[in-house]
């Protein structure tokens, strides 16, 4: 088992990396990404500024050698895309060594202000309200994805689909709509012309209010026909969830690569 996404005390994670480490080797984890938040850029926000600082790094640059042998440890980073702060999403990105880095949206900026889309099921419905409705706030999620991803700095795409995170029994629209599935074409499309960029199967969204993997059965699919990379994660916040539902993914994985062979 593999998983490319994971998070320590370094950051909002609950577990300190040896923890996470440990806890990895004894569930069979052969592959471990940690992808810490990286701190975010100054005068910002006083949240997240603590985050993954260079002592930080070169402790987990310590580790990896310390448990070669054991698990291949990837020192990685989860980066943050806010449109402002392109400049400083670069510099984080080139700053240090990073074995992985994934890239993700969180925030949206309606009326000035970043908002957090995945913190209340409440929440995210003022957000929607103030978006001017679930299809608007919907492309804006995508078409920030696609801005983050055309800087072709990273070799992931976290949650794709995290949009969905409080979308259980299509509650606020449904994916099946076409212009909900042209905007997530529209994005693997440019996800696909970056050289060896990655689409995460990330296994949180079971532990969500949406009740499933990111991303969704059919976006998976799509992005193997469009030979987009597949990788596992659990985005574990704790070791408890260091390998929660990787083998389900795997199984997943490997079914569909039986049906292409056989097409």
């Amino acid at each position: 088992m593999k998983n490319f996404h994971s998070h320590t005390t370094f950051s909002d994670g609950q577990n300190t990396a040896e923890e996470m480490i440990e806890e990895a080797i004894k569930q069979g984890v052969k592959t471990l990404a940690i992808t810490d938040h990286h701190k975010w850029p100054d005068g910002f926000s006083n949240e997240a500024m603590d985050f993954y600082n260079d002592e930080n790094h070169s402790h987990l640059m310590l580790l990896k050698k310390r448990y070669a042998g054991k698990i291949n440890l990837l020192v990685g980073v989860e980066l943050d895309w806010f449109k402002d702060f392109k400049d400083k999403l670069v510099e984080q990105a080139n700053r240090r060594h990073y074995d992985h880095k994934i890239i993700s949206v969180h925030k949206l900026k309606i009326e000035d202000k970043y908002e957090p889309i995945d913190y209340t099921p409440e929440y995210f419905d003022s957000i929607v309200e103030r978006a001017g409705g679930i299809e608007k706030l919907v492309r804006m999620y995508y078409s920030e994805m696609r801005k983050a991803v055309r800087l072709g700095l990273f070799n992931a795409v976290g949650h794709l689909d995290l949009i969905k995170i409080y979308n259980k029994g299509s509650r606020l629209f449904s994916d099946k709509e076409d212009w909900y599935r042209q905007e997530v074409m529209k994005t693997l499309e440019v996800i696909s012309i970056q050289r060896g960029l990655a689409v995460e199967i990330n296994t949180s969204g079971f532990r969500k209010t949406c009740g499933e993997q990111y991303p969704a059965d059919w976006i998976i699919e799509e992005a193997k026909k469009m030979r987009i990379p597949l990788i596992l994660s659990t985005d574990a916040h704790h070791k408890d969830h260091i390998a929660f539902r990787l083998k389900e993914m795997e199984e997943k994985i490997n079914q569909l690569q039986l049906m292409e062979q056989n097409v």
